[in-house]
């Protein structure tokens, strides 16, 4: 079966939704799931791609956890389920979090997460194309994700909303990583 059923026909470690960067306007819902429920949020990764040490968090275990302490973890975790289970206040919101914990654990082992994660895997020529800015490694880690599986990432970049000096903001500072 798949790595997270309720995703159907989806056979990856990778979750189908990434959000790569974090400048979203969330007063509004942006980048929510909304009525969809939390099974359909994206995967957000706040992590620069562009820094020296890489990592993403959530998948990359800390220094000293190898593969069978997660195993531990996760017979822990299977215990501590079958005990919330027993307790039947909001079975969805369990149902959608049972979700999440498997496709973490999955995303954790699953070695095509952390290939696709290795930007730094990428020659320097094809990294400096790109532009070795935060916004230019989140657009090379976005296409290293689609074609690893994910269907679907969104790639964010705050400050454009420039409201004094406009030109000159996006002549000198918005529009040349962009090109």
């Amino acid at each position: 079966g798949s790595v997270v059923s309720h995703y159907k026909g989806f056979k990856s470690a990778l979750p189908p939704f990434i959000q790569v960067g974090t400048e979203v306007d969330r007063r509004f819902g942006g980048g929510q799931p909304g009525i969809l429920g939390l099974e359909h949020g994206a995967f957000e990764m706040p992590a620069d791609p562009n820094a020296k040490a890489f990592t993403v968090r959530d998948i990359t275990p800390p220094p000293g956890v190898d593969m069978d302490r997660i195993a531990r973890r996760r017979t822990m975790l299977g215990t501590i389920d079958a005990l919330q289970r027993t307790v039947d206040l909001q079975p969805a919101a369990y149902e959608a979090l049972d979700e999440h914990y498997k496709a973490a654990f999955n995303m954790i082992t699953a070695k095509e997460t952390q290939q696709a994660f290795q930007i730094e895997k990428e020659s320097d020529k094809t990294r400096d194309g790109y532009g070795r800015t935060p916004f230019g490694q989140r657009m090379l880690l976005a296409r290293r994700l689609i074609e690893s599986g994910v269907r679907f990432v969104t790639v964010t970049d705050g400050g454009w909303d420039t409201h004094a000096n406009n030109f000159t903001s996006l002549k000198t500072r918005l529009i040349p990583p962009v090109d």
